[in-house]
């Protein structure tokens, strides 16, 4: 019940690109991904590909509205020492097909020759397509059952970047954060949060 107001803003974006979008965005980078909400000490951050098309609607001179579908990995490694195994480590894997919705704010005129920094901001529902836990014992990969992964995560979403305009297009690089709002399992006991920075270079057209 929590994600049906994801799911609304969701159905509205797709509606507003079929019907007003003006310009198209395609992005390609990586996320450099880990966990908030539990102690990190034994957390190392994993990396994995992003790759978004997104839509640019003008709301006015300076400020887009922009609606995007993502491909992104997330996850993270955890080490532990167990009695009588000794060191061992688990590395998680998510692969997730997002849905972010983002205002964007622009330092300039989007029909500047110039170059211009930008700021945006929104909300993101995320909806898991893959997902794969891998324990690291004495040398041996061990495939784990993971059924408690919830299937979809809502987080917020911050960022900036720097346009490069020519012609009618633009070179567009940015680094982005997201966060969570609830916790990666569904189990009452998870506490652990998406914790993932975003970098993207992006081409409108």
């Amino acid at each position: 019940m929590r994600t049906i107001p994801f799911k609304i803003l969701f159905l509205l974006s797709i509606s507003i690109c079929v019907n007003i979008s003006i310009s198209q965005t395609i992005k390609v980078g990586g996320n450099y991904s880990s966990v908030v909400g539990v102690s990190t000490q034994n957390f190392k951050p994993s990396f994995g590909l992003a790759v978004s098309f997104s839509w640019n609607r003008v709301i006015n001179k300076k400020l887009t509205f922009q609606p995007e579908i993502m491909y992104s990995e997330k996850g993270a490694e955890q080490k532990a020492t167990v009695a009588f195994l000794g060191n061992i480590k688990i590395i998680a894997n998510l692969k997730y097909l997002e849905v972010p919705l983002l205002f964007h704010y622009n330092f300039s005129d989007e029909n500047t020759r110039t170059p211009f920094p930008f700021l945006f901001g929104g909300v993101s529902l995320g909806i898991v397509l893959q997902e794969e836990s891998i324990l690291l014992l004495n040398g041996m990969r061990i495939k784990l059952n993971t059924t408690d992964v919830r299937p979809f995560d809502p987080s917020l979403v911050i960022g900036s970047g720097f346009a490069f305009p020519f012609r009618s297009h633009a070179i567009k690089p940015e680094v982005r954060y997201s966060m969570g709002l609830y916790p990666i399992g569904s189990s009452r006991t998870s506490k652990a949060r998406n914790s993932v920075f975003s970098f993207l270079i992006g081409y409108t057209f």
